[in-house]
């Protein structure tokens, strides 16, 4: 789904299983993308990259509201990456126990 601002937007819904992913796509013209996590759940998100759609790999971002670099999340915020050859990348709900996450990406444009 896309919002009116062009953001695209994906829901994590509850469930019992620690396997939904919200997967968004990544042209040559996208040098940097933001996820933005939301919603009031009790879980972690795992981020994720791949270079051909298939393989993933745990993937690095800096988390906006003070600089670290993580690879996973378990509150809400913003996470920002470069991409650097990147076809896909992903927030994966790797443990969940209860609620509702919403995942958003702006991407940066040349």
């Amino acid at each position: 789904i896309q919002t009116s601002a062009g953001l695209q937007i994906q829901t994590i819904l509850s469930g019992t299983t620690p396997t939904d992913v919200a997967t968004f796509p990544m042209g040559p013209n996208t040098p940097s993308a933001t996820f933005a996590i939301a919603g009031t759940f009790s879980g972690t998100i795992t981020f994720e990259a791949s270079l051909d759609g298939q393989t993933w790999w745990t993937l690095g971002l800096t988390k906006v509201s003070d600089g670290t670099t993580v690879s996973t999340t378990t509150g809400t915020g913003l996470f920002a990456l470069t991409n650097t050859g990147f076809a896909a990348v992903r927030a994966r709900c790797s443990t969940y126990a209860s609620g509702s996450i919403t995942v958003t990406l702006g991407t940066g444009l040349w």
